[in-house]
């Protein structure tokens, strides 16, 4: 049988053990909640970096105008340099 000394002992290290738990699960609550607080802040952020790309995206006339535009840049170029081949070939064999 216990005797009051035990049972002291024993409720001080019940109630030692209770308070622990409580400071654990309070510090684990203001974790939690500090990391919902950082997940919406990014959130926000994600949204206007999402934003700025659009913004700058029609800026630029979109994706498919970019790849159009070096498309023909290229095409333009390849046609100039056979040009430029023909009017040598036509030199060199007129010197």
């Amino acid at each position: 049988m216990l005797t009051l000394p035990d049972i002291t002992t024993f409720c001080f290290v019940t109630s030692g053990l209770q308070r622990t738990f409580f400071s654990f699960a309070d510090d684990c609550q203001a974790e939690i909640e500090q990391e919902k607080k950082l997940q919406a802040k990014l959130d926000e952020d994600i949204q206007l970096w999402e934003q700025k790309v659009e913004e700058q995206r029609k800026k630029m006339g979109g994706a498919e105008t970019t790849g159009a535009v070096a498309q023909q840049t290229q095409k333009r170029m390849s046609v100039l340099e056979g040009r430029l081949d023909r009017v040598s070939v036509a030199y060199y064999l007129a010197v």
